[in-house]
């Protein structure tokens, strides 16, 4: 047993290890592409370009986030029961239903907008984003399958791949095609699609394999397969359009009651600021949470779910620390840190850096403390604290953005990060201690006989 207990921390550290290189690498890839970049592009042009990525982020946030998310808690149940061909007829079922519908409202509405004058450079660059979704999405649902199988090297490898070849994409067009947002967004698409074939492959090869020895599957298990996944993914899109209000509103707005310009160095100081701790919280949510949910099971075992929610809160603790620590190197470097990574146009956005720091930081602890609930099954506790959070922040990004500018939406921020990590911790500690339903809101399933012909069950 001793043996077998070392032998798992051993994997957990190499895995740790593993997707910590491709995150670091993935960060070095967004320094360097974001020097050469913002050398190529004015700050306008970069600011046209962030505004036509919130596009395919919306388009992400309602089609294959909800279903990633159910991937990442369904897989270890599927696997375990011997229905992952049923799993994976799911999943594609549900990007149909989800993330190519979505794709095809926006293209109908690209259409209508397309009969005004003067829109010709928007549809561009909006059916661009549209592209791009549609191939990050199909990416985005491959890397939770293989990161809940615990293919860490697969999933490091892309994501750091994509990282640079996404820059290396966009450079290319800038130089042959000019300098231009849609110059850029059509290098990312191209980059992109190449990510994307390589996904492809390893899934084949690794994945699929897994799936060989199972019967194929009857028409009602895949149904019943996609009803508990679309159950468990809903909350998730009845909220995905205020989170993107949320990630994104700061942006439109600052283009509203500022410039292009200033989208542009806002853009430069959240890439800075804000997102390395972001990225740092979706590393433990890669390490920790596939973990957590094989050991959390279908989440009627009490004492496996207290164990797991238990990590959540270290978890956390640590990502609070972190966010206080990295705020402060910021303050005293955050100049000459900014003077390496961006061209010398938009430096002057540097002294808000440790604002932006503590806005990620704290958004990315109240990210982690959300595990505690998906653990137990219960992704509906999460409606109220993003619905809630959401309005909260377009309200304060439009009294900021209007009001004090650049300045003014960091301030909103760091507000707005502080009262979601407010929320989700008075959550967890409220049903800390306590009895809880670990059945959770969701239908639980059994596929044990569904494949081989047998009845289907619902516990």
């Amino acid at each position: 047993m001793l043996r077998g207990a070392i032998s798992g921390r051993r994997r957990v550290w190499t895995e740790v290890a593993t997707l910590a290189g491709g995150q670091l690498a993935a960060v070095l890839g967004a320094i360097v592409g974001m020097r050469l970049i913002t050398r190529l592009l004015s700050p306008a042009a970069y600011g046209d370009l962030a505004l036509a990525l919130t596009a395919a982020v919306f388009l992400n946030l309602i089609g294959s986030g909800p279903i990633a998310n159910a991937v990442g808690r369904f897989y270890a149940l599927a696997h375990e029961q011997g229905t992952l061909r049923s799993f994976f007829r799911a999943v594609a079922t549900l990007y149909g239903h989800y993330h190519v519908g979505a794709c095809c409202l926006a293209v109908a509405g690209l259409l209508i907008y397309r009969t005004g004058e003067g829109t010709a450079a928007w549809t561009s660059l909006g059916l661009a984003a549209i592209a791009l979704s549609l191939v990050n999405g199909v990416s985005l649902l491959l890397d939770a399958m293989q990161n809940a199988a615990r293919q860490r090297l697969i999933v490091a490898w892309h994501q750091a791949g994509a990282q640079w070849l996404r820059f290396a994409g966009a450079i290319v067009c800038i130089e042959w095609a000019g300098a231009t947002a849609g110059s850029a967004l059509a290098g990312y698409v191209g980059a992109s699609l190449l990510v994307l074939g390589s996904q492809y492959l390893f899934f084949a090869l690794r994945l699929k394999s897994l799936a060989a020895p199972e019967a194929t599957p009857q028409r009602a298990s895949v149904k019943l397969m996609t009803r508990q996944m679309r159950g468990y993914a809903n909350p998730f899109v009845a909220f995905a359009a205020l989170a993107w209000l949320q990630q994104t509103s700061d942006r439109w707005l600052l283009a509203l009651f500022g410039s292009r310009t200033d989208v542009g160095l806002y853009q430069t100081v959240n890439q800075v600021g804000y997102a390395p701790l972001m990225q740092l919280s979706g590393l433990a949510s890669l390490v920790v949470a596939p973990i957590l949910f094989f050991q959390a099971g279908d989440g009627t075992d009490g004492r496996r779910v207290q164990a797991a929610r238990r990590v959540v809160r270290t978890v956390s603790w640590w990502m609070f620390g972190g966010t206080i620590v990295f705020a402060g190197l910021l303050w005293f470097f955050g100049e000459s840190l900014f003077a390496l990574v961006v061209a010398p146009e938009y430096r002057s956005a540097a002294g808000y850096l440790p604002l932006a720091a503590l806005a990620g930081g704290l958004f990315a602890t109240g990210q982690i403390l959300t595990t505690d609930a998906l653990v137990q099954m219960n992704s509906k506790r999460l409606m109220a604290p993003k619905i809630g959070i959401a309005l909260l922040a377009v309200g304060l990004n439009y009294v900021g953005a209007r009001g004090f500018g650049l300045p003014g939406l960091l301030w909103a921020g760091v507000i707005t990060s502080s009262a979601y990590t407010s929320w989700m911790a008075f959550l967890v500690r409220r049903t800390t201690g306590h009895a809880v339903n670990y059945r959770g809101d969701s239908e639980r399933f059994s596929m044990r006989s569904a494949d081989a012909g047998g009845a289907v069950g619902i516990s």
